[in-house]
């Protein structure tokens, strides 16, 4: 089993057949320091979790950019191309070499019709992670003079 898909606030409240189908559908993969993970604008297909190291999440415009966020052991990002399977809102690259846990948006699919109540009570945990962010760039964005 994998400890840190059971320990991620993403996945609280499943039930062991819940957690179960999901692990089974992660794929672990490492990336060297400073290679991309993914490229803003392209498909969101997949979720990454930070089994360990430091990944950056920055965007670009105007010539410039612009680092939004770190994410270290136990960071998931990628949750948006799960909900809407459009492009990447920002781009993200390995600081340190990173063991990602990777898991595609088929696995939800797959959840949603086999264990449908899981299935809601991910997206309810999505919804709270995501609302956490938000509140997060309302607080950034008020104190910019």
């Amino acid at each position: 089993m994998r400890e840190i898909i059971r320990g991620l606030p993403l996945f609280a409240g499943l039930s062991t057949a819940g957690l179960q189908l999901l692990e089974q559908h992660a794929k672990d993969s490492v990336i060297p320091a400073g290679h991309l993970v993914v490229r803003e604008g392209d498909h969101g297909k997949h979720l990454f979790f930070v089994e360990h190291g430091t990944v950056r999440i920055y965007k670009e415009g105007r010539g410039k950019e612009r680092e939004l966020a770190r994410f270290t052991d136990g960071g998931v990002f990628g949750e948006m191309g799960i909900l809407d399977r459009d492009g990447r809102s920002a781009s993200v690259q390995a600081v340190t070499e990173t063991k990602l846990v990777v898991m595609g948006y088929v696995a939800f699919e797959v959840l949603a019709d086999h264990q449908p109540l899981d299935y809601a009570r991910v997206l309810e945990n999505l919804a709270r992670e995501l609302v956490v962010r938000l509140r997060q760039l309302d607080d950034r964005f008020s104190t910019i003079t």
